[in-house]
């Protein structure tokens, strides 16, 4: 299943709200059948144990992949993650229960959400005491498209991973006990160039959501294609995972088939087509 979402939006480069709703609703909709769905396997296996009965090798569920992460978030820069970090947690519902039930709130708004740099050049200014007025610094026309996308943290080096639970989110935790990770193309791909191993993390990855598709190509769009290649490939390292419960699809190298890409723009380009149909190969 795949899908390709161009809107104008606000601003004429903006993409709406309403997008971003749907595609942070699926996404807490996708990690939370997936929690609930192991969960209630491993309720029943306890029940079994506690029973004194034997399980076969046959009757395990396979509900899991290689690793936790099943979710990532692709965006140019932290502005625009903070904004689709903020929305997913409004959509939450376990964000909404104690005080606590979201860590580290307050890094996620000076990390993301914080204006770097200040207006200090004020057409008022003056030397005071009768001095003679300054004069104005001359400021060009800015398209309002250009100041909502520069308006924030433009920095295009981050990644960050967010665990939904039950009754709480864990913002900042380590890629591997995470269900939905958020990175700009540039900081994942020098994470993958860390280590040999570096990719693991994102072998069982089941929606890929590429969010300001227009401006990531203006940045560097092979680092998405690097990204792709990486993807839902073999784990070189067994990380904490029960091999009886993996999916045979993703056993059998077949998970590429099976992941959902969201590509949203405001407008469609040949790179973005090309990737489409030479790295989105799934089934459907």
């Amino acid at each position: 299943d795949r899908a390709l979402i161009g809107d104008q939006g606000a601003a004429g480069q903006q993409l709406n709200d309403e997008i971003l709703d749907a595609v942070c609703l699926h996404v807490v909709d996708h990690v939370t059948r997936t929690r609930n769905r192991v969960m209630k396997n491993n309720e029943a296996l306890a029940k079994k144990a506690r029973a004194g009965k034997k399980v076969m090798e046959d009757d395990l569920p396979r509900d899991q992949g290689f690793v936790r992460p099943t979710v990532l978030f692709l965006t140019p820069m932290r502005n625009v993650a903070g904004r689709a970090i903020m929305r997913l947690l409004d959509l939450c519902p376990a964000a909404h229960g104690r005080n606590d039930s979201v860590n580290k709130l307050e890094r996620i708004e000076e990390d993301f959400l914080a204006y770097e740099g200040s207006d200090s050049d004020d057409d008022n200014d003056s030397d005071g005491g009768g001095a003679e007025k300054k004069k104005k610094k001359y400021k060009g026309y800015v398209p309002e498209d250009h100041k909502a996308m520069f308006k924030g943290n433009t920095d295009d080096h981050f990644r960050l991973g967010m665990k939904l639970t039950k009754a709480s989110v864990r913002l900042y935790v380590d890629f591997f006990g995470a269900d939905i990770i958020f990175a700009s193309p540039l900081g994942l791909v020098t994470a993958l160039q860390d280590e040999k191993s570096a990719a693991d993390f994102l072998s069982a990855i089941e929606i890929l959501v590429i969010d300001h598709a227009h401006v990531i190509q203006m940045q560097n769009w092979a680092h998405v294609i690097t990204i792709a290649d990486a993807m839902n490939a073999l784990p070189k390292e067994m990380r904490d995972c029960d091999i009886q419960r993996v999916h045979e699809s993703h056993l059998n190298g077949f998970s590429k088939h099976l992941r959902q890409t969201i590509l949203l723009s405001a407008f469609q380009t040949p790179e973005q087509n090309a990737f489409f149909n030479r790295r989105c190969v799934n089934f459907e």
